[in-house]
């Protein structure tokens, strides 16, 4: 039979008995041997002949196996700029594989684990592999996003009349919307985007996207 799915080597063998030797074979493939090798899946029919040209006829089936397959990928994107994201790959052994142990790979082959779990990853492109003992194996491409943390600019900063602070910032990056804290001078809060009328002195802002990813600025 074949060992990978779609491969070619199926081996089909055939050792006659009775009549009299020697023995001629024709096999539908055109060879003339006792034996046919590489072979894909399918039919294949031999006449065996003897001595006194007395023929046999019969017919082999080489039976392609169901391949490894890959039936979901569950996937879990970084945040924040972070290593925190994972897959869990869930997979299927080849059909003719008793043992169905499989190996994991995420780097394109370099190296395999026996868990199918992967974790601490990285906003990247990953190439999944799952192979077994046979050496049959199915691949995959699979995408890890991250949006990334926001970052915060001061667009300007003035005094107003009458002594007070005007500071107007924008945020950008990670996943909108964001949220804003203000602590400032004299117990100083507010959670609009920018300050105004606020008392001379040092402010700070966290800038919170819709993900929990935070971006902290300091200005005086």
């Amino acid at each position: 039979d074949i060992t990978c799915a779609d491969d070619e080597t199926g081996v089909v063998t055939v050792n006659p008995a009775g009549g009299v030797e020697p023995y001629s074979y024709t096999w539908s493939t055109g060879a003339n041997t006792n034996q046919i090798v590489d072979l894909a899946p399918g039919t294949y029919t031999v006449t065996v002949s003897d001595a006194l040209d007395c023929t046999t006829t019969c017919s082999v089936d080489i039976t392609n196996p169901t391949g490894i397959v890959i039936n979901d990928v569950m996937e879990q994107d970084p945040m924040c700029g972070l290593t925190d994201g994972s897959f869990t790959i869930n997979a299927t052994p080849q059909s003719n594989d008793p043992s169905g142990n499989l190996m994991y790979s995420i780097d394109g082959g370099q190296t395999f684990q026996t868990s199918n779990l992967f974790e601490n990853l990285g906003a990247d492109d990953y190439l999944i592999i799952v192979a077994d003992a046979n050496g049959c194996f199915v691949i995959e491409s699979r995408q890890l996003v991250d949006a990334g943390a926001p970052t915060v600019m001061l667009n300007s900063s003035m005094c107003e009349t009458g002594g007070t602070v005007a500071l107007d910032i924008s945020a950008s990056g990670g996943t909108t919307p964001y949220t804003y804290s203000w602590t400032g001078p004299s117990g100083f809060t507010t959670t609009t985007e920018d300050v105004t009328g606020g008392p001379q002195g040092m402010y700070f802002v966290t800038v919170t996207d819709r993900e929990g990813c935070q971006a902290i600025e300091q200005y005086t």
